[in-house]
């Protein structure tokens, strides 16, 4: 048995008990402009002016399924311009997972650059896969491997072998408004490089997956019950200055689980909902129509 605390619809709060197998479940994300840098205080990029560009329109979604005990999370971001054009290339990303996500990178071997540049990571040291796709053309697979950065933070390093990059993914903690979803986040940063900011590479689309099982242990894993809607999202900086935030909610199935849910319902105290709408169209979803409801607080009813 398992017991969520999730939003609800005006007067009312609802808990979500479930007797369910694991799920994979995808989220769509909505993008927000110009949000704040949701990890400002670990490390830093070196300053590079801004320059013109284009405006990056930016989506995706991202995808929780069970591995063994512990979760595996993907986020497939995608990006274009009204144009058609090349999009702005990025300065910084950062993934945001759900206030229930912890990592156990202290129990995975972990990898270097100069590991990682003699191919000799240890068994063990992969937690993650991915792909990219490169504007105009072409595609690479990506891998993720857990790391110690030389300051003592822990992490990952992204990689493209197929073009030699390599970027360094600080774990760090959010700030600010971002705690009220999140706890953690996978800090990228982009170096710059030679090459002028308006003409370096860009993707139109980057799936990476962190999620992985060594010796017993998971290295993603959730406390939330089974049923439980997780926050995920990624915070995006590109050269232009522009700044994005695409995030959402896991949804409830479509269809009625191979399992028993039953949905009970509480009297909000307050005329106001108590949700913080970042946007004004939003409105927390209703329990689905094959969930089975009961309103707790009054007279015993069953709903179906």
């Amino acid at each position: 048995m398992s017991v969520a605390l999730l939003e609800a619809p005006p007067a009312v709060a609802v808990i979500v008990t479930v007797w369910c197998p694991p799920a994979t479940v995808a989220t769509p994300a909505t993008a927000a402009s110009n949000p704040p840098h949701p990890a400002p205080f670990g490390p830093q990029r070196p300053y590079e002016a801004r320059v013109d560009g284009p405006v990056n329109i930016e989506g995706g979604t991202t995808e929780v399924a069970r591995l063994g005990t512990g979760l595996s999370v993907t986020f497939d971001g995608r990006r274009h311009t009204e144009s058609g054009e090349k999009p702005a290339a990025p300065r910084e990303f950062v993934f945001l997972f759900d206030r229930s996500i912890r990592f156990n990178p202290l129990a995975f071997p972990t990898c270097s650059r100069a590991q990682l540049a003699a191919a000799a990571c240890p068994p063990g040291s992969q937690v993650g896969t991915g792909l990219a796709e490169f504007y105009p053309a072409g595609a690479a697979d990506v891998a993720v491997y857990n790391t110690t950065f030389s300051n003592g933070l822990r992490g990952v390093l992204i990689t493209i072998p197929a073009t030699g990059t390599v970027l360094d993914n600080t774990l760090e903690p959010v700030v600010g408004t971002y705690q009220r979803n999140y706890t953690w986040g996978l800090h990228e940063i982009v170096p710059p490089d030679a090459t002028p900011p308006e003409l370096r590479g860009s993707t139109t689309r980057f799936l990476v997956s962190f999620g992985a099982s060594w010796q017993g242990r998971n290295f993603v894993e959730s406390h939330a019950p089974v049923g439980t809607r997780l926050n995920l999202g990624f915070w995006s900086h590109y050269v232009t200055g522009q700044t994005t935030l695409t995030d959402g909610q896991t949804p409830w199935p479509s269809t009625r689980p191979p399992c028993r849910t039953v949905v009970g319902l509480f009297p909000r105290p307050h005329e106001t909902p108590s949700w913080d709408a970042d946007g004004p169209d939003y409105v927390p979803d209703s329990p689905p129509d094959w969930a089975r409801v009961v309103d707790i607080g009054q007279a015993p009813s069953m709903r179906s």
